[in-house]
């Protein structure tokens, strides 16, 4: 299994259920090679059929490449691939939170990203 760009390839593998989580490295957040960003990575949502935009896609993965949740951080790293048409979903969320006595999340502060497919044509 290696980790090109965005293209997860899962080679010697013949059933993908096989791998259930490996070692990603974030090559987007720094140039400098002493501070790549290393975590484990898994998927889930394996064959399930999404929609995005007016596209159906029957065959999808759902790659989770951080999901943390704290009394004062979100962090949401997360792409979707479709079988046939590559990544159609991707978010990036980094977002400082509070949480108030009511049990409502405020975000103070952070970015949130999404980027989706709109109009596929097969």
């Amino acid at each position: 299994m290696h980790k090109n760009n965005h293209l997860v390839s899962f080679e010697g593998y013949t059933n993908i259920n096989e791998v259930l989580s490996w070692i990603g490295l974030n090559l987007f957040t720094t140039h400098d090679p002493d501070e790549l960003q290393i975590g484990e990575y898994y998927y889930e949502d394996l064959h399930e059929s999404k929609m995005f935009g007016n596209s159906t896609f029957d065959s999808t993965i759902t790659v989770i490449q951080n999901d943390f949740v704290s009394s004062i951080n979100r962090i949401d790293k997360r792409e979707v691939y479709a079988k046939n048409a590559g990544m159609i979903y991707k978010v990036l969320d980094s977002l400082n939170i509070a949480k108030l006595p009511n049990s409502t999340t405020v975000i103070l502060n952070g970015t949130e990203y999404k980027l989706e497919v709109s109009n596929y044509k097969r």
